[in-house]
């Protein structure tokens, strides 16, 4: 809902299409914007998951928060590093492109320089697809175990 709410000036400046009054955002294509969102919701599932796993863990319910906010971590690294580079990582880090935690937001820059061929987006889905269906029978066990 909050990307939506946020997504409404690029929309209203793309229906109004003039560069006198909106800002210009066409480089947001619509297959850009659809391949973030999949790669984002499928992330916000897998971390969805992993909270409640790991928050079962805990023995009293405020400790849960300590832990989910540990978990959020990765996805905090990956957007400092895409507020100072707007890109994918680079170098001895770019594996971390294929860590589903990490590349939350440099994959969404990678989207928008066009640094992605069809089939490392491919790759980036599955792998993301594959991160969910690993968090949920992890988590699963471990839920049933401690609750």
């Amino acid at each position: 809902v909050s990307f939506l709410a946020a997504s409404l000036p690029m929309i209203a400046a793309y229906l109004i299409n003039d560069p006198k009054i909106t800002s210009d955002f066409s480089f947001l294509t619509p297959s850009h914007v659809a391949a973030f969102l999949f790669h984002l919701i499928v992330i916000a599932i897998g971390l969805t998951i992993l909270s409640i796993g790991v928050g079962s863990w805990v023995k009293k319910a405020e400790d849960a928060n300590v832990i989910t906010i540990l978990i959020l971590v990765p996805t905090l690294i990956s957007y400092a590093y895409y507020i100072f580079t707007f890109d994918t990582y680079k170098g001895i880090w770019s594996f971390l492109n294929y860590i589903p935690l990490f590349s939350v937001y440099s994959v969404f820059g990678g989207l928008l320089r066009g640094s992605f061929s069809g089939g490392m987006i491919a790759v980036f889905f599955a792998v993301d697809v594959v991160f969910v269906v690993l968090c949920y029978q992890l988590m699963k066990k471990v839920f049933c175990k401690y609750i």
